[in-house]
């Protein structure tokens, strides 16, 4: 990208870049969490093998 591009870009993105960017941490972790979260509790729930305390840990 061009100079003149990035600071078009930026200054029409300046005052919402960082709540953007908050969002989308916000958005990627919750997003992260309750993937891992669903993962472990149909895994737990499928399989008699795995310990309950590890299900309750990711909690």
């Amino acid at each position: 990208m061009s100079f003149l591009a990035v600071k078009i870009f930026s200054f029409i993105f300046e005052i919402n870049d960082g709540i953007l960017l908050i969002l989308v941490a916000i958005d990627q972790y919750f997003f992260n969490f309750w993937n891992m979260a669903i993962n472990i509790a149909k895994t737990a729930t499928s399989t008699s093998t795995l310990p309950k305390d590890i299900y309750f840990m990711a909690w």
